[in-house]
């Protein structure tokens, strides 16, 4: 099986329109008409390849109509709509910029698929058309259309679309058209080879309207004038030519053609992969065949509990929290990743082949270990969440300079990586281990494996210097002479050499069965003569360096207007301003000029980012209003390993003159506001956060700082009229009618002996900070 890489480059074709601020809001009835996309993706088995093979459109894309959106909308983005959404893949991409998104599709398979997919609050799916979008008037603040608008009936969805969207909403069309495929050196061949497809017998089974695509959306009807074209972008990956053919099966083309020509049962696809002849890549030739996988799963040796154990004491060695995620790459069916399991809060299995895969989760039994399909390029985690990414007999077929980049993507700070590899198995009798290694197998070692694994991968290219190595392991263990061979026939030379010499029929196993038992010189069944067999490890241990990651993402909780997220624009990629103000947030993202923040309403206990994505986590004068617990798991769930929680306030402001302070203490403690300050305020605030929960241990305190202004009397008094208790004391005495603020500044003014007039008289005024770091 061909593993190609950047199989699938397609262009990304999107124009963003948006609708005019006096915008017509009409109610048209409903859509009886029977759109195109209902005949063409409404079958199960179609939704279900659609949801697996189909690309997935990037986040790039998502923050590149966000962006459109937000040029003209002050307000916080509400609620978005993805039309056609089919399976979910670009209605998910959606999530983090929108308060709600609605997928909606006319195929109720499609619409099932990702439901039962569905893992975001935010998210729902429904049953719907264009033609008929099941919201409120006026409600939604933009619609998208991905690989869909070709479909529509486009007068009854202009209305539609005028019906729904806000003055100011936008709609983003896009779509991506024919792909180019990449592969070494036989790139040309390949699109070649699918040109003839496309323009063969399928061509003529497209539906008329879907010369949209082949025109790049050109021509495709605008319902607003104030429109954006974006050809710039591509949406590149990684997959089988299996998954590339599994792709063309979602075609609507190739269904038509396949309901009009049942007598084809797929021919036309496996004559397209059989035309293909690329050179395979091992990794996925040599182990995906179901039989191959049950024989792997069977008499390949089991690592131990000991090397897990090595391998963990290395990562354990620089590292003081609690070992969180695990990858297994290259994981077969899944002895290797059974190890690791008590270890570590959650591992992953990863291998390019689809029954390996199947056999490692049919077999699972451990609650912390889960298998998926996916390549060492391409490994499906967060960037920063990783402790341990461990390549047992695999990492010689990589794309090493991929596979390096991935590393240090995904590994945490300190992180390892472990590579292991056996070669040259021993038997306790010479002569045994003298057969085992000669015969005509010896031309069937694959490049890589001369390479890397005969040098004990002293050649392996490795991410980081300062790797060790250690040669002091090795899996022994007794087995007969069937069960030798049994483990002999899962080797990929062996494998290959049955590939050139199909003629063989098993008969080399049988002749060095034979020659082994006679060896042995014994005079028991076959069957049950035990030999003993070492298999030498050569393992290497390399930690990626504690600082070598840029801080990416930063939270600011609680941030009101924003001036607090401003400050920690220079230091982060992005920084995310969270309030559950409305007003605070709409003020803060009308002022901000900052192309990395952003602002969002939200609670401190619900953080719209994804788990393990955030390098800092800040509160200033906020926790003490939170729900404590939530916060501090909401805190653990959102932190990269190595993250930090920073939480401060102000208390007890203080004057230049000991006389306005006095005044000032006054008015906040012991005069009628006393009684209005929230008991949260007095049980952590008033002790300067030292009884508020931390979520860590090893809590850092400084009280080193201060807030030092200079500000006139009324400057000041207003600065009171901020603060809650002040304002939970005109809740409760609607008729002082700023008399108490007023009373504040003539006392002030008052003590300061001034014969200036009360609006220039300017105080010094020094605010002592105390800050919690974890």
């Amino acid at each position: 099986m061909v593993f190609l890489k950047s199989l699938l480059r397609t262009p990304c074709r999107n124009l963003f329109f948006r609708a005019s601020f006096l915008k017509a809001s009409g109610c048209i009835g409903k859509n009886t008409t029977r759109n195109m996309s209902v005949h063409l993706f409404n079958e199960a088995d179609h939704a279900e390849l659609y949801q697996k093979y189909r690309p997935t459109y990037g986040p790039e894309l998502a923050e590149k109509i966000v962006t459109f959106v937000r040029e003209k909308k002050t307000t916080p983005l509400d609620q978005a709509v993805d039309i056609g959404c089919g399976s979910g893949q670009s209605t998910v991409i959606l999530a983090p910029h929108f308060q709600r998104v609605t997928g909606i599709d006319v195929s109720e398979s499609q619409v099932a698929i990702a439901a039962a997919q569905n893992k975001l609050s935010n998210v729902q799916y429904r049953v719907g058309g264009a033609e008929h979008i099941p919201l409120p008037d006026s409600s939604v603040d933009l619609v998208t259309c991905g690989t869909s608008a070709h479909w529509f009936d486009f007068p009854k969805f202009h209305k539609e679309l005028d019906r729904v969207l806000r003055p100011l909403g936008c709609l983003a069309i896009y779509c991506y058209s024919i792909n180019y495929l990449s592969y070494k050196d036989v790139t040309q061949e390949l699109n070649r080879i699918f040109d003839e497809f496309y323009f063969g017998p399928i061509h003529d089974y497209w539906h008329e309207k879907r010369w949209h695509v082949d025109d790049k959306y050109q021509r495709i009807p605008m319902p607003y004038k104030d429109y954006v074209r974006d050809d710039s972008m591509t949406i590149e990956m990684d997959c089988t030519l299996p998954g590339y053919i599994g792709y063309l099966s979602t075609w609507s083309s190739y269904r038509e053609y396949c309901k009009r020509n049942p007598e084809d049962n797929g021919a036309i696809l496996q004559n397209l992969q059989q035309s293909t002849d690329c050179p395979d890549t091992m990794s996925n030739h040599l182990f995906s065949e179901a039989d191959h996988a049950e024989l792997y799963q069977k008499y390949r040796p089991k690592w131990s509990a000991e090397f897990a154990e090595k391998v963990v004491t290395f990562v354990k060695e620089k590292r003081s929290s609690p070992l969180l995620r695990a990858v297994d790459i290259g994981c077969g069916s899944g002895q290797s990743s059974e190890i690791l399991a008590p270890h570590f809060q959650h591992v992953l299995g990863i291998d390019v082949s689809e029954p390996q895969i199947a056999m490692a989760s049919a077999n699972n039994k451990l609650n912390n270990v889960e298998y998926r399909v996916a390549p060492a390029e391409s490994i499906p985690v967060p960037d920063g969440s990783v402790d341990l990414v461990m390549c047992l007999q695999a990492a010689h077929f990589f794309d090493f300079e991929k596979f390096n980049a991935e590393m240090d993507r995904v590994l945490v700070p300190g992180g390892c990586l472990a590579v292991a590899g056996t070669i040259y198995d021993k038997f306790s009798q010479d002569e045994l281990t003298r057969i085992s290694h000669q015969g005509p197998i010896k031309d069937c070692w694959h490049e890589r494996l001369d390479r890397y694994v005969f040098t004990e991968y002293r050649t392996l290219p490795m991410p980081y210097d300062g790797a060790v190595r250690d040669y002091s392991m090795s899996l022994e263990f007794d087995l007969t002479i069937p069960q030798y061979i049994d483990l002999v026939s899962t080797y990929s030379p062996y494998r290959e050499f049955c590939r050139r010499n199909p003629e063989d029929n098993g008969a080399f196993l049988q002749n060095l069965q034979k020659s082994l038992y006679e060896a042995t010189a014994s005079t028991k069944p076959v069957e049950e003569v035990i030999v003993h067999a070492t298999f030498p490890i050569f393992l290497l241990l390399v930690r990626k360096p504690e600082k070598s990651s840029p801080l990416l993402h930063a939270v600011d909780i609680g941030c009101g207007s924003g001036q607090s997220s401003e400050i920690l624009a220079p230091h982060f990629q992005h920084v995310l301003g969270i309030d559950v103000s409305e007003p605070q947030i709409a003020m803060a993202s009308a002022n901000n000029k900052l192309n990395n923040v952003e602002y969002r309403v939200a609670p401190a206990e619900s953080i719209p980012v994804p788990d393990g994505s955030v390098d800092l986590v800040m509160c200033l004068e906020a926790a003490h209003w939170f729900d404590v617990e939530k916060f501090n798991v909401e805190v653990d769930r959102v932190l990269v390993p190595g993250g930090c929680l920073a939480v401060a306030g102000t208390i007890e402001e203080k004057f230049s003159q000991d006389e306005l302070t006095q005044i000032s203490h006054q008015f906040l403690r012991q005069g009628p506001m006393k009684d209005c300050w929230h008991e949260n305020l007095v049980r952590y605030l008033f002790t300067e956060y030292r009884t508020l929960p931390m979520p860590y241990d090893g809590v850092i305190r400084d009280e080193s700082m201060s807030i030092e202004t200079d500000l006139t009397i009324p400057q000041y008094v207003n600065l009171a009229s901020t603060i809650s208790p002040y304002r939970e004391f005109c809740r409760r005495n609607p008729e002082d009618k700023g008399a108490l603020l007023q009373n504040l500044q003539k006392s002030l003014y008052k003590a300061t002996a001034s014969t200036k007039p009360v609006e220039e008289v300017i105080v010094h005024v020094t605010f002592p900070i105390f800050l919690l770091m974890a």
